[in-house]
């Protein structure tokens, strides 16, 4: 059983947990490595699940987590953040719903936004302080084209849904277990090595002159197994049984020099990977080992999309089962893709998108 105490702290204790291995065994601990890392978000996501059951909820550890009582904070604000825990629960992380919209209006309007800028570092009462770390996705995801639950109650998607058609077979039907969001520091050093930065934002990258963090998306995903509503054509045809897997998009966030609460984000490519290589690597392959050769209509398609976004499609496997794509000419900028962070403490945080989309995070 896990104990709810942080969405970091939990991630790292699996992350560095012993395990038995040869020292000179350098592609079994490598493996491993690989292993523990894909572990931890399956493990903290399966075991960090709001329960819509009111009885069951108000003992849930990360409910009372969620709930308890912050430093500087106010009556009126746990009693609104409480509210909004519980319709997130009860609507199955559904942000849409008009009470769910209520609850957080009540929550926002009770929270001061003077104690929160994203543009600076060094200030001890700033609430900004607390982005880093790593967030863990309480609003159910935001991907296009939901096809229902599993018998789980988890989300179904499709990969192209989820990849934004970067990974093909687009129509394999996988099941979200949970999605999280690494937030840190870009120190001065590792910043030389990014490669892929909008246009615009280029010469702040490169010299410094404000805040850079970190702002990968990461998401447990399981693809599901053939059932009845699969026939032959299906991609999902010939899985036999359910396949653990993670998807990563990396990506970057940098404060918007005119509004304290803004992260101006873009993002430069993304991976998926199989969790257990040594139990589903055929399975894995046999899913995405010949990855097909797109017809001339797609073909044109992609060159259109890479001479004008520089994305290069995933089109080979690695040896360990990873697949990757590249956006070489990143679409960002500011006032163009960010997120407003409009509420944040210790263990909640809500952003509002450009689009208007609300992503609750603990």
């Amino acid at each position: 059983q896990v104990t709810v105490c942080s969405t970091s702290q939990t991630i790292t204790n699996v992350l560095t947990m012993t395990h038995d291995s040869h020292p000179t065994q350098a592609e079994n601990e490598e493996r491993m490595r690989r292993r523990r890392r894909k572990e931890a978000y399956h493990l903290v996501a399966g075991k960090s699940r709001l329960s819509s059951d009111m009885d069951d909820l108000v003992s849930d550890p990360l409910y009372k987590l969620l709930t308890a009582r912050q430093p500087k904070s106010t009556p009126e604000i746990q009693q609104a953040k409480a509210a909004l825990v519980k319709e997130l629960a009860v609507s199955g992380g559904d942000v849409t719903t008009p009470s769910f919209r209520s609850a957080v209006e009540e929550l926002t309007n009770l929270y001061d936004p003077s104690h929160f800028d994203a543009r600076v570092k060094t200030k001890r009462d700033n609430l900004a302080n607390h982005l880093g770390g790593v967030w863990m996705m309480l609003s159910m995801p935001n991907f296009p084209g939901v096809l229902g639950r599993n018998s789980e109650g988890e989300y179904l998607y499709t990969l192209g849904h989820m990849s934004f058609d970067m990974f093909p077979p687009k129509d394999l039907v996988c099941s979200i277990q949970g999605s999280f969001n690494p937030v840190h520091y870009v120190g001065t050093r590792d910043r030389e090595a990014i490669k892929h930065i909008p246009a615009s934002l280029k010469d702040e990258v490169k010299k410094g002159k404000s805040l850079l963090r970190t702002y990968d998306l990461i998401t447990a995903f399981t693809i599901e197994p053939r059932d009845a509503t699969h026939d032959d054509a299906s991609a999902n045809s010939n899985v036999t049984r359910p396949i653990k897997a993670l998807m990563t998009t990396y990506g970057y966030a940098l404060p918007d020099p005119n509004q304290s609460n803004r992260l101006s984000t873009w993002f430069r490519g993304g991976t998926i990977e199989v969790w257990d290589e040594e139990l589903d690597m055929e399975a894995w392959r046999n899913v995405f080992g010949d990855l097909p050769t797109p017809p001339l209509k797609e073909k044109a398609a992609v060159f259109r999309q890479k001479m004008k976004t520089g994305v290069c499609p995933a089109n080979s496997m690695e040896v360990d089962g990873k697949l990757s794509y590249t956006l070489e000419k990143p679409f960002g900028g500011h006032g163009h893709a960010y997120a407003d962070v409009i509420y944040l403490d210790e263990t909640l945080r809500i952003l509002r998108g450009n689009y208007g989309s609300l992503y609750v995070s603990a």
